[in-house]
């Protein structure tokens, strides 16, 4: 399996998720723009619930309270990486869906 997901360290010292292969993923095309929204999306949650169950359930701290987005950090890498856990098999079988369908055209 891919880690399509994975924590990245910030400017502060604390960590969020970034989606680092999104090339990976056949027919996504990104073309500018935040990709902050697309962990909620493949859990197919509102942004607002997504982030209140990263502060809830994974330790997150959410900050952006006054930014186009409020987003999400972890103290720690593991605890990044549990997130990260959640999202990576969820966005493989998404991958594995999308080959599927554009081999079977």
């Amino acid at each position: 399996m891919v880690n399509y997901f994975m924590p990245e360290l910030n400017p502060s010292g604390k960590y969020y998720v970034k989606l680092v292969n999104y090339k990976e993923v056949p027919g996504f095309m990104h073309k500018g723009g935040s990709l902050i929204l697309i962990e909620s999306g493949i859990l197919n949650m509102r942004y607002d619930d997504f982030l209140r169950m990263c502060r809830d359930i994974y330790g997150g701290e959410l900050i952006g309270k006054n930014w186009c987005y409020p987003s999400v950090q972890f103290k720690t890498e593991n605890d990044a990486w549990k997130l990260c856990n959640l999202l990576n098999p969820i966005m493989d079988m998404y991958v594995n869906y999308r080959k599927e369908i554009l081999t079977n055209k």
